[in-house]
């Protein structure tokens, strides 16, 4: 039997049309999605391990997406639909004799999806863990202050302006540098988009004290971007600490483990900020009155040694005074007493002195019989002096004589 092409393709959309009334639940892989008009256009596709076996078209009407969003809420549909999800999806088999197969999605399966990403979350761990890259990051210190952070969000999310206000308000008055490096926090651009940026803060060595990474809350296929392994990698590498505020209260994204210190809120992430500085400071107070207690002990203790100082100074200067004035008064007795020896021995001498020149005197020399003899007006002291017939005088007591020799 031989077939036009157009008998052929209406036998198969009958075909199609009798076995596939109702709409059926499939599961498949997004390979690549786009919108126009309001309406969504899914690539799906099988895969046989790596391999694909099968690839067909869906499409999500604008009025089917509305009513899912209105069930599931809209973020989580765009969550959904993503490229490399895992989706379980309901959907009529449509076959058009111009365009083919086609698959209209009428419903989503969100749970399976979720424990899609959950095994591929175990997964990501677990090559994590295999490369010892899990606390990694951890092992950093975070610097006595944190004052310089590279901030990592979105410039139009809620949860960084609350960040932002927290640290400002702050009741200490500390001051913080907050530099932002955009990126998208969530959908399939984010991961990539934050690697880089971390990337371009790691080239900056010794600006920053930390990196903050925040987003507000979400539903759970919002935070999947933070399970990515890349990304994950990335921050276990990083040379300096990454604290991050992811806005979920229960859900653990593997960020979390990875991270140097993870906070519930970007709000919780800033609190944490301040309070670590308000330990230091704290610290810092508490050794300063150890210091001023340190100081004024050892300033009360040198006082006393002064003061014993003193009183020993003091007491030795009173004694050697004492001492001095002692061998003063001894030393000024003996000085009396000798110069009262020494003068009385002095006028004795002084005394018999005038006396032995009293009696050397002419008259009294005269008086005891000696002669002095003159020639010429100059006393003869050697009878070699004078010859016969010198003329000389003789001074006796009572007077002179004069005469010739012979």
């Amino acid at each position: 039997m031989q077939y036009t092409l157009h008998d052929l393709t209406e036998h198969i959309s009958r075909v199609i049309a009798l076995n596939f009334v109702d709409p059926l639940w499939v599961t498949a892989e997004t390979a690549q999605v786009s919108t126009s008009r309001g309406h969504t256009y899914i690539d799906l596709i099988g895969r046989d391990g790596e391999q694909i076996v099968a690839q067909v078209q869906g499409i999500l009407w604008y009025s089917n997406r509305k009513q899912l969003a209105r069930r599931l809420g809209e973020a989580s549909v765009q969550a959904l639909l993503q490229q490399g999800r895992e989706l379980r999806l309901q959907v009529t088999v449509d076959y058009h004799e111009r365009y083919g197969l086609k698959l209209t999605v009428v419903d989503l399966d969100p749970e399976f999806t979720i424990g899609q990403l959950a095994l591929a979350r175990a997964r990501t761990i677990a090559t994590l863990r295999e490369a010892r890259l899990l606390g990694r990051n951890a092992q950093h210190s975070l610097p006595p202050v944190l004052q310089r952070i590279a901030v990592i969000s979105s410039e139009t999310a809620a949860g960084l302006q609350d960040f932002r206000m927290q640290l400002a308000h702050n009741t200490h008055g500390y001051r913080y540098e907050q530099v932002l490096y955009e990126a998208p926090m969530q959908g399939e651009a984010a991961p990539k988009a934050i690697v880089k940026q971390l990337r371009k803060i790691a080239r900056l060595p010794g600006r920053y004290d930390a990196i903050a990474i925040m987003r507000g809350g979400g539903a759970k296929l919002d935070l999947v971007a933070f399970d990515d392994l890349a990304l994950n990698q990335q921050i276990a590498t990083m040379p300096l600490p990454v604290l991050v505020g992811i806005g979920h209260e229960t859900d653990e994204t593997v960020i979390d483990l990875t991270a140097h210190t993870a906070l519930k809120t970007p709000t919780a992430l800033a609190d944490f900020m301040i309070r670590h500085n308000e330990a230091y400071e704290a610290e810092l107070l508490h050794s300063g009155g150890h210091l001023q207690r340190l100081a004024s002990g050892y300033q009360q203790y040198a006082r006393q040694q002064l003061d014993h100082a003193t009183a020993q100074l003091r007491w030795q200067v009173s004694r050697h005074l004492r001492e001095a004035t002692y061998l003063l008064d001894r030393n000024t007795d003996k000085l009396r007493t000798a110069t009262e020896r020494h003068s009385t021995l002095a006028l004795r001498q002084l005394d018999e002195a005038a006396q032995r020149l009293t009696m050397l005197r002419p008259e009294q020399m005269h008086k005891r019989g000696y002669v002095r003899v003159e020639k010429g007006g100059e006393v003869v002291t050697h009878a070699a002096q004078v010859s016969t017939d010198d003329e000389v005088t003789l001074h006796l007591e009572g007077g002179r004589v004069e005469g010739l020799i012979k």
